[in-house]
């Protein structure tokens, strides 16, 4: 492994996006004394009051990340969707970018993604492009008029731009409400029967040390995530260790100079056994906040992925994950009615903490299939399931 002097104690780390990841960097940011400075157009977002730095900018302008360059050594993503050739100039005026911008132009596509790991020998779940409503039309018959998901190429999160189309009119009208007037790449994809979802979570350092994180069984409602499930004793080993061997050799072949934590989501066919690659995240991941609570190192400090993340970027060693007790798991708070507006706190907060739950709340105002929070709960398998299978009747936002 190469020799990293570690940032001096005191530099500025910036972020383009302040949500709750960011959110949730900024404590490790701060325990290894250095400052924050987090760019985002919302002066709502998580992060705009927690920060050391906020400034007001669009993801696209200039301006900002201009500002960026001159507080900051060193800038990591908090979520894809950012401008790569800002990003590529600040490399250019000497920042360090994690990662580095040409991955995540890979990554923050799609399709650009499949065909990657296809190049590489990895498995992905079997998608085309569709450039027309024709040849969307043309692949619904070709799959035998079935069930089928279409997504957008870009742009989208927690399912922003997948659309199942089931019908004639599904596919014409998902097409028409992804393309956005031929600007948006889409690809349709078969759907994996007997499917469960799990994700690996990694995080190499700028000296190569890499850890990875427990496998994590995620259960979505509405596409977006729901509940998170992590246990010492797995189920599917044989299909677990496939999925951890699978990610470490994506990280090896297709990106072999990333920095900083990803996350590689799985499809599995639970009948068959076959497992495909389903998405990567080039940064902290939904399915891994569990570690916050859930994670330890073999030193008995705490090893959870925003630390690692914060490690990498900094330079400093990483710390091996180990989970805390038997199982730990997270649940998603997700605003699933109509509703819109400010909120001035949580209700029942009591059931929350029952079966050792710990509330994340990530101070947003309400929307329509907004995440606001999460609960992450720890201890033995029985224990932690019961908590989770219980999560439609805990806390809501007022």
């Amino acid at each position: 492994m190469k020799t990293i002097k570690p940032l001096k104690k005191g530099s500025k780390i910036g972020f383009p996006g302040g949500g709750q990841l960011a959110g949730m960097m900024l404590p490790f940011i701060e325990k290894f004394d250095y400052k924050s400075v987090i760019l985002d157009p919302s002066d709502t977002c998580t992060c705009s009051d927690a920060a050391n730095y906020y400034l007001k900018y669009g993801f696209d302008d200039w301006n900002g990340y201009a500002k960026m360059a001159k507080l900051c050594k060193v800038i990591g993503l908090e979520f894809e969707h950012v401008n790569v050739e800002h990003l590529k100039r600040l490399v250019e005026m000497g920042v360090k970018v994690f990662p580095n911008p040409e991955i995540l132009w890979t990554i923050q596509h799609k399709g650009r993604q499949k065909q990657k790991m296809l190049e590489h020998g990895i498995p992905v779940s079997p998608f085309e492009y569709v450039k027309t409503e024709a040849e969307a039309v043309a692949y619904w018959k070709r799959n035998g008029e079935k069930l089928f998901l279409m997504k957008g190429c870009t742009g989208g999160y927690d399912g922003k731009t997948n659309r199942m189309c089931n019908t004639l009119d599904d596919v014409r009208e998902g097409f028409a409400q992804l393309n956005k007037n031929g600007k948006v790449d889409v690809i349709a994809e078969k759907l994996v029967e007997n499917l469960k979802e799990i994700s690996v979570i990694m995080t190499r350092g700028q000296d190569g040390q890499t850890v990875m994180y427990p496998i994590a069984q995620n259960v979505h409602k509405d596409s977006i995530l729901h509940t998170t499930i992590v246990h010492a004793a797995s189920d599917t080993p044989v299909i677990d260790n496939a999925a951890k061997i699978m990610a470490a050799n994506t990280l090896a072949r297709c990106f072999p100079d990333y920095v900083g934590t990803i996350c590689f989501e799985f499809l599995v066919n639970e009948k068959t056994g076959e497992i495909f690659m389903n998405e990567i995240a080039p940064r902290v991941h939904n399915s891994g906040h569990w570690s916050l609570d859930g994670a330890v190192s073999f030193e008995g400090f705490g090893a959870s992925q925003f630390e690692n993340h914060i490690r990498a970027m900094v330079g400093l060693p990483l710390v091996q994950p180990y989970l805390v007790e038997e199982c730990a798991g997270m649940w998603n708070i997700v605003e699933r009615g109509g509703r819109s507006g400010a909120r001035d706190g949580w209700e029942n907060t009591d059931v929350l903490t029952k079966c050792g739950g710990v509330l994340y709340d990530y101070k947003k105002d309400i929307k329509p299939g907004r995440k606001l929070g999460h609960v992450n709960y720890y201890g033995n398998k029985a224990k932690v399931m019961a908590a989770l299978a219980a999560t439609n009747v805990r806390a809501r936002i007022k």
